[in-house]
């Protein structure tokens, strides 16, 4: 699964789990300083936060450093409850959506 809004590039994989879903996210062209957080969105539209972090100065998937970001969460819906992964600045602006 694929994303982008903003300049940033987010890619997703959800596996499946008898406790929800396991989550992987790479992220491109984030710059910093921001603190971003990871947020599912069920079929209903509500949005529930799973991790949060801190991307320093020089980014992640920037002229520097080159490497993305790679996030491994988890959430306790399943991968059919899910409708999209949201990549957010913890101001409320979304930077990319990831259908699910």
């Amino acid at each position: 699964m694929r994303g982008t809004t903003s300049g940033v590039t987010a890619t997703a994989a959800v596996q499946d789990k008898s406790w929800g879903s396991a989550v992987t996210v790479r992220l491109s062209g984030v710059a910093g300083p921001e603190r971003c957080q990871l947020m599912a969105v069920d079929k209903d539209g509500t949005a529930r936060p799973i991790v949060d972090w801190s991307v320093p100065a020089a980014g992640y998937g920037t002229p520097q450093p080159p490497e993305p970001l790679t996030i491994n969460a988890s959430i306790d819906l399943t991968p059919g409850q899910l409708d999209s992964l949201e990549v957010r600045r913890t101001t409320g602006r979304t930077l990319a959506t990831i259908p699910v």
